[in-house]
C-alpha cells in the first residue's frame, strides 16, 4: 500500500511539474479551442447566403464506412494540444498560436460568407452499435453548413506543416501522419467529402508554410 502511495505521489509530482513547465502552452491551447468552439457554433446564425450543396462524388461513394474511424476523428483535439506542448521557445509558440487563430478566422469566414452543405446518406442503420451511435451523435451535434473546407483536415495538418517547416522532422512527420489519419477518418465516417478534405489540406499546406504565412515567418529564420 505504501509503495502504491509513493508511486502515485511520484506520478502526481511529475504531472504537476510538467504542467507548471508548460502552463503557457496549455493556456494558449485552451484559449484557441474556446475561441474556435464559440465561433464554430455562432457562425451558423450569421450566414449571409443560402448554403451551397457540395457534390457527393463517385470516389466518396467508393470509400467504405468504418465506424472505428470516429475515434481517430475525435483525436484531433488531443493532437492540437500535443502540438502546442512540444513547442519550447516562447516566440515560436506565439507564432504557432497566431497561425491557428488565422486558421480559425479563415474557417469562420467560409462558414459565414460561403456556407456549404452535403447530403451524404447516413451510413448507420437502425440497430447501431456503440461506435455507430457516436457517428450519429456527431451528425446531430455538428453544424451542417460548414463542409468546405474540412476544419478537421485544416486544423490537423496546419501544425504538422508548421513543425516540418521549423525543421523538426521527427515530430513534424509524426503529426503529419496523425493528421493525415484524421483526414482519412473524416471520409471513413462520411462526415466530409473528398473535396472538403482536399481543400482543408491545401489551405493547411499554405498557412503552415513560411511562404504562405509571411506575416509571421518573415520575423524569424528557421533551419
Amino acid at each position: 500500500m505504501n509503495l502504491l502511495l509513493k508511486n502515485l505521489d511520484f506520478l502526481w509530482n511529475k504531472l504537476k511539474n510538467f504542467f507548471l513547465e508548460h502552463k503557457r502552452n496549455f493556456l494558449l491551447a485552451v484559449i484557441f479551442w474556446l475561441i474556435a468552439g464559440v465561433t464554430y457554433f455562432i457562425s451558423p446564425h450569421l450566414i449571409f447566403l443560402e448554403p451551397t450543396e457540395m457534390p457527393y462524388t463517385t470516389i466518396d461513394k467508393m470509400i467504405p464506412f468504418w465506424p472505428f474511424a470516429i475515434l481517430i476523428y475525435g483525436s484531433l483535439y488531443f493532437e492540437i494540444f500535443f502540438m502546442f506542448l512540444v513547442i519550447r521557445e516562447r516566440k515560436i509558440l506565439w507564432y504557432f498560436f497566431s497561425t491557428y487563430m488565422i486558421a480559425g478566422a479563415i474557417l469562420t469566414a467560409f462558414y459565414i460568407f460561403l456556407p456549404t452543405i452535403h447530403k451524404i446518406p447516413s451510413p448507420v442503420g437502425e440497430s447501431a452499435n456503440f461506435l455507430e451511435y457516436l457517428v450519429v451523435l456527431l451528425r446531430n451535434i455538428d453544424i451542417s453548413a460548414n463542409q468546405l473546407p474540412s476544419g478537421h483536415a485544416f486544423y490537423s495538418m496546419t501544425g504538422a506543416f508548421f513543425l516540418l517547416e521549423l525543421g523538426n522532422k521527427k515530430l513534424g512527420w509524426f503529426f503529419f501522419f496523425w493528421g493525415f489519419a484524421i483526414c482519412l477518418s473524416a471520409l471513413l465516417v462520411k462526415q466530409h467529402s473528398i473535396v472538403d478534405v482536399g481543400v482543408g489540406i491545401l489551405f493547411a499546406s499554405v498557412l503552415g508554410n513560411r511562404r504562405g504565412n509571411k506575416a509571421f515567418w518573415a520575423m524569424k529564420r528557421f533551419g
